[in-house]
């Protein structure tokens, strides 16, 4: 039926005029949207009526222009999560559709064509897709760990951390292309048709788990992932959901996730116009320096008008200054040292989300070329939850138990970072940044940078020097565990000093002191630490919501979780009676709008369908400050915004250079993935209630 669909303000849940003042009625959400990796124009159709496909009936028929992808949507489902289904690929530059006399579907081409949809008698046939890593062409078929010719392998400076699993990485670009790089910044504009892949292999024996393949086609990444075999002789292609692997590293078992095409999409994005690892800063570091190494070879090239082909593939019209990130195995001596380390880790680990425009929603700011004064997260308070940590800030300049992030790094529990990656701590790194916390000193007070409580600071001083290895493995160790629990500054010191291996006691003392009665924020620090089955298994990356909608929920319970219980971060923008802040849609009014289905749709997937009053916009000023938020009031003079943290800001409409709205809402997805099964039944009986 008619409506406003913000035809030409918004395509689909995504803002193409974003300074645009829309009708005066709200903008309809659209029933399902596609990502521009699978379609650019979309042309719309006719609800099918015909008789020669059945599959069909009662279905809407709908295709894009430059694809040529046809889809089918569900008209009679009444359940939130309906999914468009693809039943065609065509080489047609799809311009309208039209009916015969007998309600049968006819396609227009723009070449003028008229055709019409039939059944295809070989569906389900094979297609030429590489299904195999063998069949790709990037490797040597004698050796598939081994580039092909003409695919030659990099390093980078600073890896992801996987779990303790190790990696190795290619690129091909076809045709004798190259990769620009800007000799001043070192940006690095693509190649089409770049092939980026990474083998990631278990430590022990070090065995290929998956290789992991971006392919760069249409301005767009393309993500597909392979599952070797036990042998360790080819990959299979996984589907596009992803799966989950048990690796077996030694003593442990490790859930492997291979991601979603999705999820991979998540960080290697256009938004952020990145890769992780393919990036100048991770190249151009160490005395083999990989930036230089590439452009020699021809995969990049250096860009400027006035340069000869010679002068375009020599490393020295680069500009010498070019950033460039510390190797992760770089020996550490000086505070700058130090400091490089922590910002080049946290620029591979965490910038993909915690950049302006990346889909996190904290104000942080990580970005490798940003000095730690500017990423807003020195003596800054936290926005998603302190995790009882009293006076908290995300880093509390000499004050590693008083800083979020070492908590959110050390913990495998709720508030675990990242959201999407490894899930267990980078023991190494914690201790560089626990180390790097200790030395910084205080910023000036101001309302961004308020000072910590001078009788906070002074407690949790003497708490760390309380904690050393010897008291901890002392006679008294097991009294100590037993009273840090209370504390989360003082479980943080605790979980620090267990991370080496050499605590054996402490390590007893653990397991006999935690148990699930504790607090959960308490208990993900030492989830390592204890033996398997003492803590109910969590929800993590795959969650179904059958299995959630068939679980009893308490009511009670649920409004615990809401209303009081640590790393559930609902009420961090929601509010429901007195309960939690007004910055997201009240939640006290879902039950008279939505069925418990849609709003469990709505927590697992809180992208799908982004009410425009709550849409987030990225703003640049004419002065170039960049600010994020909802757009609360816009006039013909001003535009008002309110942050993630609920700050307004009134902007003079003429200082707006530019005005984005994000196809992202503000809450990620799987937030509750550190729920019990039980805790999320519990939580949906509560705001159902």
């Amino acid at each position: 039926r008619g409506g406003n669909y913000g035809w030409s303000v918004t395509e689909g849940p995504q803002a193409v005029q974003s300074s645009a003042t829309p009708g005066p009625t709200p903008i309809l959400p659209p029933a399902v949207s596609h990502h521009h990796s699978e379609s650019r124009s979309i042309t719309g159709g006719y609800v099918y009526r015909g008789s020669q496909l059945d599959g069909l009936v009662g279905q809407y028929i709908y295709g894009d222009y430059v694809t040529g992808k046809l889809w089918a949507l569900p008209t009679a489902s009444k359940t939130p999560d309906v999914r468009a289904t693809e039943i065609a690929q065509s080489s047609l530059r799809v311009i309208c559709f039209g009916e015969t006399t007998d309600k049968e579907l006819l396609v227009m081409d723009y070449a003028g064509g008229i055709y019409q949809l039939q059944p295809n008698e070989n569906a389900g046939a094979t297609t030429d897709f590489p299904t195999k890593l063998s069949q790709t062409g990037l490797f040597n078929p004698d050796d598939l760990t081994q580039p092909a010719p003409g695919v030659r392998s990099y390093q980078v400076a600073q890896p992801q951390w996987m779990d303790g699993l190790s990696s190795s990485r290619f690129v091909g670009i076809p045709d004798g292309g190259s990769w620009t790089v800007n000799p001043k910044n070192g940006a690095l504009t693509p190649a089409d048709g770049t092939v980026l892949a990474k083998t990631v292999y278990n430590v022990k024996p070090n065995q290929p788990i998956e290789t992991q393949v971006l392919l760069y086609q249409g301005s767009e990444w393309h993500a597909y992932s392979y599952l070797w075999n036990e042998k360790g002789t080819d990959a299979q292609l996984v589907g596009s959901d992803g799966t989950l692997v048990a690796v077996e590293n030694g003593s442990a078992t490790l859930n492997w996730r291979i991601n979603s095409r999705s999820e991979c999409l998540a960080c290697h994005n256009t938004r952020t116009n990145q890769v992780i690892g393919f990036r100048s800063e991770q190249l151009n570091a160490g005395e083999d320096n990989q930036l230089h190494s590439l452009i020699r070879s021809g995969h990049i090239r250096i860009a400027g008008d006035n340069l000869n082909e010679a002068e375009a593939f020599n490393p020295e019209n680069l500009q010498p200054s070019l950033p460039a990130m510390a190797a992760s195995t770089a020996t550490i001596e000086t505070p700058e040292q130090l400091e490089l380390q922590i910002r080049s880790y946290l620029a591979s680990n965490c910038s993909n989300c915690h950049q302006v425009g990346g889909g996190g929603t904290a104000t942080i700011d990580l970005r490798f070329q940003l000095e730690p004064n500017a990423m807003k997260m020195l003596q800054t308070r936290p926005t998603q939850g302190s995790f009882s940590i009293p006076d908290a800030r995300i880093i509390s300049p000499g004050d590693p138990l008083g800083s979020v992030m070492l908590y959110r790094l050390l913990t495998v529990g709720r508030g675990h970072m990242p959201h999407l990656g490894a899930k267990t701590p980078d023991t190494s790194f914690v201790h560089s940044l626990s180390r790097w916390i200790e030395s910084l000193e205080s910023l000036d007070d101001s309302e961004a940078t308020p000072q910590v409580q001078a009788s906070v600071l002074e407690q949790r001083e003497d708490l760390q020097m309380s904690l050393k290895a010897e008291s901890l493995n002392g006679d008294n160790g097991s009294a100590i565990v037993e009273q840090s629990l209370e504390s989360t500054p003082a479980s943080i010191g605790i979980a620090l000093a267990a991370s080496s291996d050499a605590n054996t006691k402490l390590h007893k003392y653990i397991a006999e002191k935690v148990t699930d009665q504790a607090d959960a924020h308490i208990t993900g620090l030492f989830e390592l630490h204890l033996p398997p089955g003492a803590i109910p298994e969590r929800l993590g990356d795959r969650i179904n919501p059958q299995t959630i909608l068939a679980i009893k929920g308490d009511v009670a319970r649920g409004r615990d979780l809401f209303a009081v219980a640590e790393g559930v971060q609902c009420r961090n923008c929601h509010k429901i009676g007195d309960a939690g802040k007004a910055l997201g849609p009240d939640l006290a009014a879902l039950k008279s709008k939505q069925s418990k289905a849609e709003i469990l749709d709505s927590i697992l997937y809180p992208s799908r369908r982004i009410d425009a009053k709550y849409a987030y916009y990225v703003i640049e000023t004419t002065e170039g400050r960049v600010l994020s938020g909802m757009v609360k009031d816009q006039t013909d003079e001003h535009v008002t915004i309110v942050d993630p943290k609920g700050e307004v800001q009134k902007l003079a409409k003429e200082s707006v250079d530019r005005m984005e709205r994000q196809n992202q809402s503000l809450m990620p997805e799987l937030l509750v993935k550190n729920l019990t099964a039980q805790q999320l039944a519990d939580l949906l009986e509560f705001l159902t209630n």
